[in-house]
């Protein structure tokens, strides 16, 4: 389980970004992070991966555990092998590699070649256009190819804590059940509904008072980051 508690976040010193955030995602489940631009959604994940530091911010409060132990203070590779990969938003991949070498990059963790093998052929499931291009350098893929490519990447690392940043951002809309039988695509669609509950919401308010209020209905124009706990 990954639990924040009370969790505040401060950049260059003095902008608080966070402030009495907390939350829970039990092993198994689906939490979903709702809140408009500026809410401090993707300042919540980059304190879970241990990020923060890139851009001169810290948890100057509270605490994140994973499992029991307390990971704000590690630095991102040890995050990394302890089984959270974050998704970031933007398409983050590497452009001078191929497809299979992005996927190969999400693996390096992982030792246990006919596994990588495995899921290497499950993300080509999900996404058969990454099949397509598997060869191709990354960085000329569309952009919903790209965000293809880092989501699978992601799932080649086997982690124990996925989050993905916006990921469906840059995907077509016919893209988002891309590779499913129609049955698949209905049944994850109500589950979809069902782990509406366990949504939480990051309301708009001024700096530094963002805070976890529970489940809202939200405008369409409210942002969304997932995080998923595979169990």
């Amino acid at each position: 389980m990954l639990r924040l508690g009370n969790v505040e976040v401060v950049y260059d010193d003095v902008i608080l970004v966070l402030k009495g955030l907390s939350l829970e995602v039990p092993d198994g489940k689906i939490v979903a992070l709702l809140g408009s631009n500026g809410a401090g959604k993707s300042t919540t994940l980059k304190a879970i991966s241990g990020l923060l530091h890139a851009e001169e911010g810290e948890v100057t409060d509270g605490a994140i555990e994973l499992g029991g132990e307390r990971i704000e203070a590690l630095p991102p590779e040890q995050i990394v092998r302890r089984g959270i990969f974050q998704v970031m938003e933007g398409r983050r991949v590497f452009e001078d590699l191929t497809v299979d070498e992005n996927l190969t990059m999400g693996g390096y963790t992982r030792g246990d070649r006919a596994g990588l093998k495995r899921d290497r052929d499950l993300c080509f499931d999900y996404f058969p256009r990454l099949r397509e291009r598997r060869r191709q350098i990354a960085g000329y893929l569309s952009g919903g190819e790209q965000q293809m490519l880092a989501i699978s990447r992601a799932l080649m690392a086997r982690p124990r804590l996925i989050l993905l940043d916006e990921p469906s951002l840059g995907l077509a809309p016919l893209r988002v059940h891309h590779g499913e039988r129609p049955h698949r695509a209905r049944r994850r669609s109500r589950e979809a509904a069902q782990q509406r509950r366990r949504a939480r919401v990051l309301p708009g308010q001024r700096r530094g008072e963002e805070k976890l209020q529970g489940s809202q209905v939200l405008p369409a124009q409210e942002a969304l980051v997932v995080l998923i706990a595979p169990g």
